[in-house]
């Protein structure tokens, strides 16, 4: 080894010790402005969508999320913008007034909607003769799902007591579980071990008796 390989060798650490603060705040200044997850609204998969900030993108700068897991990151100065989320199939949406911070970032997930809408395509006769009004009602009751995605079991919390009623795989609406509980509760454990990987539609009922749908995936 030369001796000028043997000096630059024993400099490294004071290279590091000098420089390495500044790398760490370069990495992390990536993180900053606005970012999150773009998803399917119905099947709560991951989706590629194209990525605009309405008024400011004139030097082509827009940027798509991963179609692996959907997540997008668009660093940008503090201030309030309008972002356009665009994807083949899917129904376009504008987020007005997203705040932005400085040495910060602003989580907006978005969900997008297909345009035409995937409950049109359910077989009748997968739906084991319940009514895709029963099984996907357009009520929504608020609830907390956790985990989720989950891999062995499924915490459900309602606003009100609740009845677990069935499961059903989102692609095609085919029930896959009975999960039909007699007491209405406020919380309740759900094993869901024996599903494969995917995406699920889980009915539930109120104490009010109206039907409601929570989506899960599994893992």
């Amino acid at each position: 080894m030369s001796t000028f390989s043997s000096w630059y060798t024993a400099q490294l650490p004071s290279f590091w010790e000098t420089n390495h603060r500044s790398l760490i705040n370069y990495m992390k200044e990536a993180t900053y402005g606005i970012r999150g997850i773009v998803t399917d609204s119905l099947s709560g998969e991951p989706l590629r969508a194209f990525i605009q900030v309405e008024g400011h993108d004139r030097d082509s700068s827009q940027i798509h999320s991963s179609a692996i897991h959907g997540g997008y990151f668009r660093p940008i100065a503090a201030g309030t913008y309008d972002l356009r989320f665009s994807a083949p199939g899917y129904k376009t949406q504008t987020i007005r007034n997203i705040e932005a911070t400085d040495f910060s970032y602003t989580v907006q997930n978005v969900l997008l909607a297909p345009e035409s809408h995937a409950l049109d395509t359910v077989p009748q006769d997968s739906v084991a003769n319940e009514s895709l009004q029963q099984i996907f009602p357009r009520q929504e009751v608020s609830c907390r799902l956790y985990p989720n995605p989950v891999s062995a079991t499924l915490h459900i919390e309602g606003n009100e007591p609740i009845s677990l009623q069935a499961v059903y795989r989102a692609s095609d609406g085919r029930k896959v579980l009975r999960t039909r509980t007699k007491d209405f509760q406020w919380t309740h454990l759900l094993d869901v071990s024996t599903l494969p990987s995917g995406t699920y539609i889980l009915k539930i009922e109120t104490g009010s008796g109206a039907l409601q749908r929570l989506r899960f995936i599994t893992h």
